[in-house]
């Protein structure tokens, strides 16, 4: 029976990720997708892992993203890289962005004023549970485990 507009889309059950692997989860589900179609094991190797890092690096993407939208919490917000901190009498950061950063106006505005510094590190979201599966185009000759030739 086809669908009708006016269906509602078939309730997907929920993505499994953890804090520290969360860009491998995100690159696996999208792995996962390829795979659901059949033509993976057809692939070359090569070809498999072009596709895996492709999607790596859109996970990683995406969680850099994440954190930017975070991190701002809806509130005026620049990335920048904290380029030096001096500690004498205080703090003082000197951040650099580029010239046409987002936000930038309201930085520039904002002088003399009081500011929040929030500090992202993706980097404890950027590990996986697994390297991803890629088929071998040639069977190995030794066993990966044990470093024994393979028998098989």
């Amino acid at each position: 029976m086809p669908k009708k507009k006016h269906d509602k889309p078939e309730t997907k059950e929920a993505i499994d990720v953890q804090a520290t692997t969360l860009a491998g989860d995100i690159r696996d589900e999208i792995l996962g997708i390829f795979k659901s179609h059949g033509d993976w094991k057809h692939l070359k190797e090569a070809q498999q892992r072009d596709i895996a890092a492709g999607a790596t690096d859109v996970a990683d993407r995406a969680v850099s993203r994440m954190a930017n939208i975070i991190a701002g919490r809806g509130f005026k917000s620049i990335h920048a890289t904290l380029a030096s901190v001096m500690v004498k009498d205080g703090l003082k950061l000197v951040l650099t962005a580029s010239k046409g950063v987002e936000g930038r106006g309201d930085l520039l505005d904002h002088q003399g004023n009081g500011v929040t510094v929030v500090i992202k590190d993706i980097n404890a979201y950027l590990g996986q549970r697994s390297e991803p599966d890629i088929q071998r185009d040639e069977p190995t000759m030794f066993d990966e485990e044990t470093g024994e030739i393979d028998e098989d």
